[in-house]
């Protein structure tokens, strides 16, 4: 996580079905730049294993909760 980014964060993340993040939505932020900061390097940074449904690799979308250097 980058060093300098403190507060609360809520993120949408959606993952397709290869794994692939394809979406970061900031949806709450105690401080929106530092938010936005936050997605950013997880768009670049995090990866995934696909998700399945019935033995099918399926797109997900996931919120995430942040709290940050308290």
């Amino acid at each position: 996580m980058p060093e300098k980014v403190k507060g609360h964060f809520i993120l949408e993340i959606v993952v397709n079905s290869e794994g692939r993040l394809c979406q970061v939505h900031l949806r709450k932020a105690s401080d929106n730049a530092a938010g936005m900061q936050l997605a950013t390097y997880i768009a670049e940074h995090w990866k995934f294993k696909p998700a399945t449904l019935d033995g099918k690799a399926v797109a997900v979308k996931i919120i995430v909760n942040f709290n940050l250097g308290h």
